[in-house]
């Protein structure tokens, strides 16, 4: 009769309302899970082993770091340094004019995702950082930037350098800016600079990659004998 199936119809529309409410929430726990999954320790956004999007983690401690150490690699602690002033930044992180023990010097405070990819490369890519400054760390030339060490204890927990402050920054900077020129004498100076510190790497069996003016630091103060050193050494090999 009409008022049965009536009836039998209201029954079954009160138990699909009664169940609906649990699939809902079962979902909702379900999405939470797998969102907590993808969070580390620190409640930052991780990436799994097929995502080649850059990830947000923080830098973890590795063997390389270990072995860097122990090899006379030198930690700088990040009370230690005062920052003064920006002097520009890009998709590595940004580089500010600071002091460290009283010495004007450059920090460069490197982004997380400098070294995002999968864990292998990740974690190839973290091993290399620590043998080039360590290497970078063991170069003493009058011609060659100077690199003082890492900082590891930074506030976003990322990695920084540090390493010597020149005080007119690149040649390439220094050329451009209004009225500036060089004379014939003080070119040759600073190209016999660059030339002292290339033999200096090239004796080390370093080869720098990337020599440009943009990587040519200059103090142009002293009017009679400018000083040029060679810098930005991260892709040499």
């Amino acid at each position: 009769p009409p008022k049965v199936a009536l009836e039998e119809g209201e029954e079954v529309k009160a138990k699909v309302e009664d169940v609906a409410p649990i699939k809902h929430d079962a979902i909702e726990k379900e999405a939470a899970a797998n969102e907590s999954k993808s969070m580390n320790p620190h409640g930052e956004l991780e990436l799994d082993s097929d995502n080649d999007n850059i990830t947000l983690a923080k830098i973890e401690p590795t063997k390389a770091e270990e072995e860097a150490f122990a090899r006379g690699l030198q930690t700088i602690k990040n009370d230690d340094l005062e920052e003064i002033r920006e002097l520009g930044s890009g998709t590595y992180g940004a580089v500010y004019q600071g002091k460290w023990k009283g010495s004007v010097v450059a920090i460069k405070r490197i982004k997380a995702s400098c070294f995002a990819g999968r864990p292998a490369e990740r974690e190839r890519m973290i091993a290399d950082f620590w043998k080039e400054a360590l290497i970078l760390s063991s170069l003493h030339h009058p011609n060659v930037v100077s690199f003082y060490g890492i900082v590891r204890d930074s506030p976003d927990g990322f990695l920084a350098t540090v390493a010597e402050f020149m005080v007119n920054g690149s040649l390439k900077q220094f050329l451009q800016k209004k009225d500036r020129t060089i004379d014939r004498r003080k070119r040759l100076i600073i190209a016999m600079d660059v030339a002292f510190g290339m033999a200096y790497l090239h004796g080390k069996n370093i080869v720098h990659f990337d020599l440009k003016c943009e990587n040519l630091l200059v103090n142009m103060r002293d009017l009679q004998r400018p000083v040029c050193k060679i810098g930005d050494l991260g892709l040499s090999k």
